[in-house]
């Protein structure tokens, strides 16, 4: 289900994506130095098929159990992941 997203489908913009887990910090080696930086405990990027249909990738980053709520092309829904996990999710 994911190809006809992710493999041969249109990146469109990002879902917006709310949670209560707390931000993902780590450390980056970049350009000689180290760098903190935090991101979202919960990710995710929006896809169109050809055949018209829209598709969120989300990824939970934290290794909890999260419920997230997204709001897509003037949908919305609600979502819980295990710890570790991505999923894709059909817009209906």
């Amino acid at each position: 289900a994911a190809t006809k997203y992710l493999a041969l489908g249109e990146m469109l913009r990002p879902p917006v994506i709310e949670s209560e887990a707390p931000p993902v910090k780590t450390t980056w080696e970049l350009w000689g130095g180290m760098h903190e930086i935090e991101f979202p405990a919960v990710m995710g990027s929006a896809w169109r098929a050809d055949d018209g249909s829209v598709g969120l990738l989300l990824t939970n980053l934290t290794d909890q159990k999260v419920k997230l709520r997204w709001k897509c092309e003037r949908k919305k829904g609600e979502e819980q992941m295990e710890g570790l996990s991505a999923k894709v999710v059909q817009v209906k």
